[in-house]
């Protein structure tokens, strides 16, 4: 229990207080760091907002600006069960002169409630601003998504609604506030309220709490919160507030720690100061996050990504491919899944995390391709839109890799049943499959390929190693998991490239 002020069981009761948040952000931090200019006139506008007007009947859609610049808000948010109100091609038109304000679910009229409280006229919300059944449209907007939350004045985040007719501006449940009574000697008591305190390992960057709140359960979320210049997060219990220079609540809780320096993991502002390895491991920890969050359609997998890519992207990380880095492709290879399960539909090939939904693993930090044995010759994925960090052309994705090979066997371990690879008589490595092996899988031949380790003695790293089927083409070969080889494993008099039946050979994943 922590001692602090009462807060208001309405969050509408609160409002000013973000209000004043983004006036202290606008006028003294330095835009450097916080991004725009002290008026929050953004660079670049989105194709449509929506236009709240004087009163609710006022609420439309707005596709023509007259060649000027607003500041407006956008909305993060979890959309739910279908079903809501979408902007579509057969009422587009409709939403131009007006959108029904008892059509919007919850959380669209906060949203729009909120942006007139603190007095402004414009916010982006993506289901009314994206014509959603115009796939070029969808793609054009989807490839902007980067620009239209950074750009953003401020985003509104729902952060403790779990779909969108929930809303964030409703009684607040969560921390309770006690009335304590406190008696030093003779006369009055002294009386103290005490507060239960707000969990906030959302913002200080706990892994084990980061899902707490249903918003940062939503893959899309991911990049709308850290492409944002400042956020304001509807918690269950108060407004937080989120910028590059400040973290604050209503319960002070944030200011009374360093909270920007422990979010730092997340802080984008910071990528051109890192060295390139450092860069790409940042990549790979937003991957992590990212995997473990829920996404209604597998295609969107990559394009729900795109934003954060189109930030990273360096000439030193090279080119990227369904989700992966070039410079550093060897070891971004080895990832693990958890529980995975391939995507319904063609997202990425099946070397790509993308590939494969479901939470993710890695088990030592990316590093550069030249510190493998293996040889990246080739990498390649076409864009199936404009955005070239966004959906692939399906089938358009292989890389093609010179490595030590040789054949294996699918087996159960005699101990407790869990697959390996039989390498030679005794001799097998642990084998982590993608997906759950079925029985069929059992005693199939498999195509090892050794990344890294081979010339590792017993004081040296794991070897690592990719195993691959044939694909239905007979030709090429396609991922089945990674493989691990401990050093006790095997000769401690010799490396394991001088133990195995080893073949240079170069193969085209896909």
């Amino acid at each position: 229990m922590s001692v602090g002020q009462q807060l208001p069981s309405e969050p509408r009761q609160s409002i000013f207080r973000p209000r004043l948040w983004l006036q202290n952000c606008l006028w003294k931090h330095h835009t450097e760091l916080c991004g725009t200019a002290a008026d929050g006139m953004p660079r670049s506008l989105p194709k449509r907002l929506i236009c709240i007007g004087n009163n609710q009947d006022q609420t439309r859609l707005i596709d023509d600006f007259g060649g000027k610049t607003v500041p407006y808000l956008a909305l993060s948010y979890c959309w739910g069960p279908s079903g809501h109100i979408t902007t579509k091609l057969n009422n587009y038109k409709n939403h131009l002169r007006s959108i029904p304000w008892q059509a919007l679910p919850a959380t669209y009229r906060d949203a729009i409630d909120f942006v007139r409280a603190i007095g402004y006229r414009y916010i982006w919300i993506d289901a009314l601003c994206i014509i959603q059944d115009d796939l070029d449209d969808w793609n054009s907007e989807a490839a902007r998504m980067g620009d239209i939350y950074g750009e953003a004045i401020l985003v509104i985040s729902a952060a403790n609604a779990n779909h969108v007719g929930f809303g964030f501006l409703n009684e607040r449940s969560g921390s309770r506030t006690f009335k304590n009574k406190l008696q030093k000697g003779p006369g009055d008591p002294t009386h103290i309220l005490v507060q239960e305190p707000t969990i906030h390992g959302n913002i200080l960057g706990d892994p084990s709490l980061e899902q707490q709140w249903p918003v940062f359960r939503r893959a899309w979320t991911l990049q709308e919160r850290l492409l944002a210049t400042r956020l304001v997060h509807f918690a269950a219990g108060e407004i937080i507030w989120e910028c590059a220079t400040t973290c604050a609540c209503e319960c002070g809780h944030l200011e009374a720690v360093d909270a920007v320096t422990s979010r730092k993991r997340y802080d984008l502002s910071s990528l051109d100061g890192l060295k390139v390895v450092e860069r790409a491991n940042r990549w790979d920890e937003l991957v992590l996050s990212y995997q473990s969050r829920h996404i209604t359609k597998d295609k969107d997998r990559l394009s729900a990504l795109s934003g954060l890519a189109a930030r990273f992207q360096c000439e030193h990380l090279g080119r990227y491919v369904a989700g992966l880095w070039s410079n550093f492709i060897l070891s971004m290879l080895l990832w693990e899944a958890k529980k995975g399960r391939r995507a319904s539909e063609y997202v990425a090939p099946s070397w790509s995390w993308a590939s494969c939904q479901g939470r993710l693993i890695r088990n030592d930090a990316i590093e550069h391709n030249s510190k493998f044995q293996a040889v990246l010759e080739e990498a390649y994925s076409e864009p199936s839109t404009a955005d070239p960090y966004g959906a692939i052309i399906p089938q358009s994705g292989f890389i093609r890799l010179s490595s030590p090979t040789m054949e294996g066997v699918v087996v159960r371990s005699t101990l407790n049943g869990h697959p390996m690879i039989q390498l030679t008589p005794g001799l097998q490595a642990f084998l982590v499959s993608d997906v759950h092996l079925t029985d069929s899988q059992i005693g199939g031949t498999v195509k090892c390929m050794f990344l890294r380790g081979l010339e590792a003695g017993p004081s040296g790293r794991y070897v690592e190693a990719l195993i691959l089927n044939v694909s239905k083409n007979l030709v090429d070969y396609e991922r089945l998991g990674v493989a691990h080889i401990r050093n006790h494993s095997f000769d401690e008099d010799q490396s394991l490239r001088k133990q195995l039946p080893l073949v240079l050979e170069t193969i085209k994943v896909i």
